[in-house]
């Protein structure tokens, strides 16, 4: 589920996500899983060629599977980023930097 508001300057991006993942042997899914999430991006135009952005996005998971040694994100755990990201543009060429933390 995804919203954008635009007013002025300023444009305002909400979303929600969710995803699930059934038990399905036949094809190779041994344990059934799910994650959910969702992100606040906000961008603020300086002028018609400059423009300061961030978000903030969050996801967990709630596998139901066993923990196994792989860098996904395992049963129960969560995350959260947070980004700025300054961007110019000019005509169709742009470049945008990112700060996460």
């Amino acid at each position: 589920m995804i919203y954008t508001h635009t007013d002025g300057p300023w444009t305002i991006t909400p979303y929600l996500q969710y995803t699930n993942v059934p038990r399905n042997t036949d094809i190779g899914i041994p344990h059934s899983a799910s994650t959910y999430g969702g992100a606040l991006l906000a961008s603020y135009a300086v002028d018609s060629s400059f423009s300061l952005a961030g978000r903030v996005e969050y996801i967990g998971s709630s596998a139901m599977r066993p923990k196994v040694r792989q860098p996904d994100l395992r049963t129960g755990q969560q995350r959260w980023s947070i980004t700025f990201t300054p961007t110019y543009q000019y005509k169709l060429l742009f470049v945008r930097a990112d700060f996460p933390t």
